[in-house]
């Protein structure tokens, strides 16, 4: 999908086909990430699956008003670098939750 971003307006056919790979190939990784939440906490696995697609919907959402409002629709390697940010400051802090709900959840009561 980053390779996309790179394709630029002019050769629409390659972002496409680069577009349905990135989905075809997110398919295949849906059964290893659902599976993770039996693995955290397998009693509240269906509550802890509703908490993460919500948090992962949102900046789903929020994410393109967020960048056109820090680029004003300038170039395109300025929402490029926005979305570098912003991917590893929520990829730390979705880390450091993870870590904690693992080891709050699987304590025994």
């Amino acid at each position: 999908m980053v390779a996309t971003s790179y394709v630029g307006c002019d050769n629409t056919t390659l972002a496409v086909v680069l577009f349905s790979l990135a989905l075809g190939i997110t398919a295949l990784n849906m059964s290893s990430y659902e599976v993770n939440h039996l693995d955290i906490a397998p009693r509240y696995a269906g509550v802890l699956f509703g908490i993460s697609n919500t948090a992962a919907t949102i900046p789903g959402m929020v994410g393109p008003y967020v960048v056109g409002y820090l680029t004003d629709n300038e170039v395109m390697c300025m929402s490029l670098l926005v979305f570098n940010v912003l991917f590893f400051i929520l990829f730390y802090f979705f880390s450091i939750i993870n870590s904690l709900l693992i080891k709050t959840l699987k304590e025994p009561r």
